[in-house]
């Protein structure tokens, strides 16, 4: 991973990065070590740790950090392979025809590709699904209470009968009675004496190719506009 910061003037980018680095070499004297490393025509800065702060903090060889100044704002990654590829696309883009795609919002933006699905599957499907499973099995204990209570009637009905609200099942599906297990299970993940694979949870994401939304906070309020491409 890579955090680009856009900058607008080079001479203050030049500025910022000086002051943090007389600032770090103030606060923490003769625990770090910045080592300029050519790349081509362009050239990085890799921050990492004296072999006093590998005396006193332990084994932290691997830790580094990499940035690079461009014309266009500040690159820094804690990978050295990543920082730059990164500095090689910047390259290629700069005698590139700029985007057509216009930011929606001055306060805030975000802009989704084609393809982020499939980026959003890599790094957020194993903590997604859980967190997902988590909630549709946190309505299984006050499910199996009214089937206790009331053997004939179906719990989610007794449930919205008392509360008025229905019980649903996060990721889709519904909750239905395990009897084998004696206890109820949401459809897609099951229960947590037999869970299932959800294997339907990022469809959704799949109907979207790109999206575009941004935020323009404004003197009486804000406002947002959002372009989704199916």
């Amino acid at each position: 991973m890579a955090l680009f910061i856009e900058s607008t003037s080079a001479l203050k980018l030049a500025a910022f990065v000086t002051a943090g680095r007389a600032f770090v070499e103030q606060s923490v004297p003769n625990m770090t070590l910045w080592e300029t490393k050519p790349h081509g025509d362009l050239a990085y800065v890799r921050i990492r740790a004296s072999e006093q702060a590998k005396e006193d903090v332990g084994d932290i060889d691997n830790l580094s950090v990499f940035y690079a100044t461009t014309g266009k704002g500040l690159v820094i990654s804690l990978n050295e392979n990543t920082l730059v590829k990164a500095l090689e696309r910047l390259s290629v883009a700069k005698d590139a025809k700029p985007a057509t795609r216009p930011w929606h919002g001055e306060s805030l933006a975000l802009q989704f590709q084609p393809g982020w699905s499939r980026a959003w599957e890599t790094t957020f499907n194993e903590s997604f699904t859980a967190e997902v499973q988590r909630r549709a099995w946190s309505n299984l204990s006050i499910l199996n209470e009214w089937k206790r209570r009331y053997p004939d009637q179906d719990p989610v009905k007794v449930h919205e009968k008392i509360f008025g609200c229905t019980l649903v099942s996060p990721g889709g599906g519904s909750y239905a009675w395990s009897e084998d297990f004696q206890t109820m299970q949401s459809t897609p993940f099951g229960h947590p004496g037999e869970p299932k694979d959800f294997t339907q949870k990022t469809e959704l994401l799949k109907l979207f190719q790109s999206i575009n939304a941004g935020v323009t906070f404004e003197k009486q309020g804000l406002r947002g506009k959002v372009e989704i491409k199916r």
